[in-house]
């Protein structure tokens, strides 16, 4: 129950309205989070200090059952902390009535929700409600509002659909519109991009990056598509595996070695030079030295790394990339012959298959065909 002494009045807000440009929409101080126990508690993260300023797009990264949504649970108010304070608007969460907390923040879980058979629209309808009269009727500017969220987040196609007809992308993408439609200075979303496709996540990643950059709207969101945070993100919160939390600009955790440390996995390794995770595992004895080309060197070396080979000044390969418009050859030189090839599928053959060697001869390509060394 909420102590009357500490319930926010509407004054309170005009009062702290011209601050909001330049004072967090939330912080928090010294937060710990987690679940009470009858017992004990079980702490999930801890000395949580964090600040979600009007205009930026922060993604919340960690790895699987670090905290990300109890953390999220806990700054929209519907989970208590253990310790520590959550502010809004500097006002503790737990300060907020329901009507009052909804027009503030909105926030999208990746939990199912309980929306019967309501269509589509319906649903979207409820975005509206904590501005509705008393007789719970869209204005003009409430019909608007909803226009406007469906033709940005794409969902005209299934909008007099029912909910639970539409596939779990689909759904995620009518909650979305559905926080939008709630025009709050903050939004919450919990893996916003879960079960679409590539076009659809980066599309909603740019959306919500125009939202925060148009309408100063501060956006958490978390997610594991890591390459997206590092390029859509203007700030990162990362949960590190001593429950501590670590916040930045992408281009400084990776710097730092923040990145790294976060996702360390035997096996796994981050690679600052391309900001994208290596799974694949030198052996030290495999190397080769690669020359030439500048978009295909590119891929070219992502082909032989996952073949497990090491690009080094000297190795038991020497390529050469010989690009010419369109075209491209792989110019190998092993021992004491040389061979051509027109595709990476040819070469990564060529590399695996010793016996294939012994019986190519210059200017020599894989043949589709025959499955065999064959020459020009």
């Amino acid at each position: 129950m909420i102590n009357n002494s500490h319930t926010i009045k509407e004054k309170d807000f005009k009062n702290h309205g011209n601050e909001s440009h330049v004072t967090p929409l939330v912080r928090t101080h010294d937060l710990a989070i987690g679940y009470r126990r009858k017992k004990q508690h079980k702490i999930v993260a801890r000395h949580i200090d964090i600040a979600l300023h009007p205009g930026e797009l922060v993604c919340l990264l960690g790895p699987n059952g670090s905290g990300k949504s109890t953390l999220m649970r806990t700054l929209a108010g519907i989970q208590p902390s253990l310790s520590g304070e959550v502010h809004l608007k500097n006002h503790p969460i737990k300060a907020y009535n329901q009507k009052r907390l909804s027009k503030e923040l909105s926030l999208v879980l990746t939990e199912r929700q309980q929306t019967g058979n309501l269509s589509v629209y319906s649903i979207l309808t409820l975005g509206r409600y904590p501005y509705l009269n008393w007789l719970g009727q869209l204005q003009e500017k409430d019909k608007n509002i909803i226009k406007w969220a469906i033709r940005e987040t794409g969902i005209a196609p299934f909008i007099n659909s029912h909910i639970d007809k539409l596939s779990d992308g689909e759904k995620q993408k009518v909650m979305i519109a559905r926080a939008l439609i709630q025009e709050t200075p903050v939004i919450i979303l919990d893996e916003p991009t879960a079960h679409l496709d590539l076009p659809n996540r980066i599309g909603i990643i740019r959306l919500l990056k125009k939202m925060a950059r148009d309408t100063g709207k501060a956006i958490l969101l978390s997610t594991h598509e890591l390459d997206l945070a590092l390029q859509a993100a203007d700030a990162i919160w990362l949960i590190m595996p001593d429950q501590s939390l670590t916040t930045g600009v992408p281009e400084d955790l990776v710097l730092n070695g923040t990145f790294a440390s976060a996702f360390r996995k035997e096996g796994l390794q981050f690679d600052d030079q391309t900001g994208s995770f290596k799974f694949h595992e030198w052996d030290g004895k495999k190397t080769v030295a690669l020359h030439g080309g500048k978009a295909t060197r590119i891929w070219t070396v992502r082909a032989l790394e996952r073949e497990g080979y090491a690009i080094a000044s000297k190795g038991d390969f020497n390529i050469v990339i010989r690009e010419n418009g369109a075209d491209t050859i792989w110019h190998i030189e092993y021992e004491d012959r040389a061979y051509e090839f027109s595709l990476l599928e040819h070469v990564i053959q060529f590399l695996r298959h010793p016996e294939h060697r012994e019986i190519a001869e210059n200017n020599s390509i894989y043949s589709t065909k025959t499955l065999a060394w064959e020459k020009i």
